[in-house]
């Protein structure tokens, strides 16, 4: 079972063993990585200002490896209203991008949970970002129906 990891600034990387080994993958170092995707043929790679690379090799991401998230944003799919938590911050910036990357929605909170209106949103993908106090980031794909 291969797992695949997207980082922010050094590629994609390949563990062929739940995660205890890692190694660069293809050539897909270095690059920022905006979204890694498994699709019907293989392994989409989204970079920023780069572009999308596929590689056919790969036939299927570890989906049964469980890791636990800092955080929670609920509903998603949603509405019009998700629900963020977070185990451990309190203070965070939040930022929200349309599928084109441009900023829709900046905003700074103080609380564990909050609740963030996108009803003035059209339907459709966005990437949420959150900067915790202790500049740890999370990055997230919500769909607005």
């Amino acid at each position: 079972n291969n797992i695949y990891a997207a980082t922010n600034g050094a590629g994609v990387f390949l563990s062929s063993d739940l995660g205890n080994n890692w190694s660069n993958f293809g050539y897909v170092t270095s690059q920022i990585i905006f979204s890694l995707e498994k699709g019907p043929l293989g392994l989409y790679a989204g970079f920023k200002n780069k572009g999308v690379y596929f590689n056919t090799v790969v036939t299927a991401l570890n989906e049964n490896v469980k890791y636990e998230k800092d955080y929670s944003i609920k509903p998603n799919p949603t509405d019009g209203q998700i629900n963020i938590s977070f185990k451990d911050y309190t203070e965070y910036q939040l930022s929200i991008k349309n599928s084109l990357g441009m900023l829709v929605l900046n905003s700074v909170g103080n609380s564990s949970s909050s609740t963030i209106d996108l009803s003035q949103l059209t339907s459709g993908i966005y990437y949420v970002e959150i900067k915790t106090e202790n500049n740890k980031i999370f990055r997230e794909k919500i769909i607005l129906n």
